[in-house]
């Protein structure tokens, strides 16, 4: 009965508008790369391995939350295509890029694959340096609740959303710049920079994608906050304005 009950919550989003939404795009190319990678290595023990790495907690988490925050949602509303990508933002950032990546593997290490590959794309995962391990950990108990919560508002169309985008975009925004800027100013001491732009496999892979990718979290979030603000905006400017009472005379008292 959950499997047709789960399903009949999710009946206004068509089975593409899972499959070819951005969001999901995007995470399922980064979950995927690491068992790929390990099969192009050794074909052998890349099944073993792609075993595991499905069964790692930090996957099976991942999977969870996504599974139990649409279901406790309930039924979803009728989105737009923009709610509906900006509600696949939320909630798969939610789920996977803050709990399963980024909290779960870059901050404790799960999901050796991938882990590997977070350790070559920036040295600062070998040693759990201190600035970059707090934004983890901000990711996995932080952002990644607010960004359940603003996919909540988004599938039920709560006034809240446009708070709750702003607030969670803006701490989305500023765990991006402080990972990626304080390497920039530190001249990429801890990432495979290309500084030749050889544009080898490895520069490709790890800085000009794995590295790069983090503009993704500087672009996305200035948007959004102020798409958000300026729909704050927009709705107290439209809000009704109470009457004045000063102009009202005040009650006489009978003698």
């Amino acid at each position: 009965a959950f499997v047709p009950s789960y399903f009949g919550k999710l009946n206004n989003m068509a089975i593409t508008d899972y499959l070819f939404d951005p969001t999901a795009l995007f995470v399922f190319g980064c979950l995927t790369v690491a068992p790929a990678m390990a099969f192009l290595e050794n074909p052998e023990t890349a099944v073993a391995h792609t075993i595991s790495y499905l069964l790692d907690p930090a996957m099976l988490a991942g999977f969870a939350v996504l599974t139990l925050t649409t279901w406790g949602t309930g039924r979803w509303e009728k989105l737009s295509g923009h709610n509906r990508r900006l509600a696949m933002w939320f909630l798969l950032n939610g789920s996977f890029i803050h709990i399963t990546m980024d909290g779960m593997t870059g901050g404790w290490h799960f999901l050796d694959l991938l882990d590997k590959h977070y350790r070559t794309l920036d040295q600062r995962f070998n040693t759990d340096e201190a600035t970059s391990w707090l934004i983890t950990q901000l990711e996995l108990f932080i952002m990644a609740p607010l960004c359940l919560l603003t996919f909540r508002a988004y599938v039920k169309n709560s006034p809240s959303k446009y708070p709750l985008n702003l607030l969670t975009s803006t701490f989305q925004l500023l765990g991006a710049v402080f990972f990626f800027g304080t390497e920039i100013i530190n001249d990429f001491v801890n990432v495979p920079a290309d500084r030749e732009f050889a544009f080898t496999f490895h520069h490709l892979l790890y800085f000009w994608f794995g590295y790069g990718a983090n503009v993704i979290w500087i672009v996305i979030p200035i948007y959004l906050m102020w798409s958000s603000y300026s729909s704050i905006v927009t709705k107290l400017e439209a809000a009704p304005v109470p009457k004045s009472t000063n102009n009202i005379p005040k009650r006489q008292k009978s003698k």
